[in-house]
């Protein structure tokens, strides 16, 4: 199992970062890395509004109104089975849930709380019924979201008027991690996220105090422009413009620029988790399954470029990227401007390129202190020509 996080943090000490570098086995971590391509997922109550995962921030909804939507949610069409195959189709090797967003709805039968799916008309616990499923296949794995928000809880926004502590909010939200950890099986990861107080509390974050507002602005995570630390990477990003259902959100990427996005993570070192939101009717979005499909197809011909790999050694370009295997190294063709593929610190050792898809042999030339590979028009993929050095 692998930890993930999605946090404002303080750089990290030398000490700091061997304790995080202890959170997982040199086995998870290999595993995580080579996999690559996972399939987020944001599902909840929200889903019923159809105005995305913050909808009850955003639009001020008090506690006991949202938690009149206990009693509409019913996903009769959500199946196990069809979304695990679609993270299969798509080539995703994991699959990350909301088991509980910052609404504080538990998407499966917590024992820590009554607020949570199976009190629903629905009644059954989609998170088993998943993790069941990825079982029975045995090439996809399930891995959990857990936020450290809490807008429902007495302990995390109440605790003036509930006269519960902190250390109360600690203790649920450590007891749900224990028991995802321990009652679904092996797991591919546990992924957390929200801000979390590691410094003194001033009148710009007096939210973390006890009794501190709802309203907080301060969700900065994720968006580090300084030190990019030597622990495993993920890039994150929705099919369209939001992470939770949203009916009005149209604007749903190209296959190409989904590609695209996977193999500039991958060259860099890092995975890719693609985000899907259900509808509340539990289905996952037909364009999003295609889209999908589109990946996973490109994937079955271009596969060894992604899975296993490593960040590439050769410099990227306006047009390329690399990543490279055991014995080999991959150039990704993201941008046809020429015929000729130009690439500067050529291995020497390099005598062979070929596509990697159907193992055409490519010309390898050199011209003003480049090396160039000749990929004609009939040979380019739409979406990613992958050439293979050997």
């Amino acid at each position: 199992m692998v930890c993930l996080s999605y946090l404002q943090v303080h750089p990290y000490s030398t000490e700091r970062k061997q304790i995080m570098a202890k959170q997982a086995s040199a086995r998870g971590l290999k595993w995580y890395q080579d996999a690559r391509f996972g399939m987020f997922i944001h599902w909840g109550l929200y889903s019923i509004l159809a105005r995305q995962e913050w909808v009850m921030h955003n639009e001020h909804i008090p506690v006991p109104e949202y938690e009149q939507l206990v009693q509409q949610f019913n996903p009769t069409k959500f199946n196990a089975d069809e979304w695990v195959a679609t993270a299969a189709d798509a080539g995703q090797k994991y699959m990350v849930i909301t088991s509980r967003h910052h609404d504080g709805f538990s998407m499966y039968d917590t024992a820590l709380s009554d607020y949570k799916v199976t009190n629903t008309p629905f009644k059954r616990d989609p998170l088993h019924e998943l993790a069941n499923a990825c079982a029975r296949r045995g090439d996809v794995k399930l891995g959990f979201y857990s936020s450290l928000l809490d807008w429902h809880h007495p302990a995390f926004r109440f605790r003036e008027q509930s006269g519960l502590a902190w250390s109360d909010y600690l203790e649920f939200l450590h007891g749900q991690v224990r028991e995802l950890c321990t009652n679904f099986g092996e797991i591919a990861c546990i992924w957390f996220d929200g801000d979390w107080p590691r410094h003194m509390l001033d009148e710009s974050n007096a939210y973390f105090a006890p009794g501190g507002s709802f309203e907080y602005e301060m969700n900065s995570a994720g968006f580090n422009t300084t030190e990019v630390y030597d622990f495993p990477i993920e890039v994150c990003m929705t099919l369209n413009d939001h992470w939770g259902y949203h009916r009005d959100d149209q604007n749903h990427k190209s296959a190409r620029y989904l590609v695209e996005v996977l193999a500039r993570s991958a060259s860099v070192g890092g995975n890719f988790l693609l985000n899907v939101g259900p509808t509340v009717e539990g289905e996952i979005l037909p364009v999003h399954a295609q889209r999908l499909r589109q990946v996973g197809a490109w994937l079955k011909l271009n596969g060894a470029s992604i899975y296993g790999t490593r960040a590439g050694t050769l410099p990227p370009t306006q047009a390329t990227v690399s990543t490279r295997g055991d014995n080999s190294q991959y150039v990704h063709v993201l941008d046809y401007v020429s015929d000729g593929v130009a690439l500067k610190n050529f291995p020497p050792t390099v005598t062979r390129a070929r596509l990697l898809r159907d193992n055409t042999p490519l010309q390898i030339g050199h011209l003003d202190g480049n090396t160039i590979i000749t990929v004609p028009s009939d040979l380019r993929d739409p979406l990613d020509t992958v050439i293979e050095l050997s």
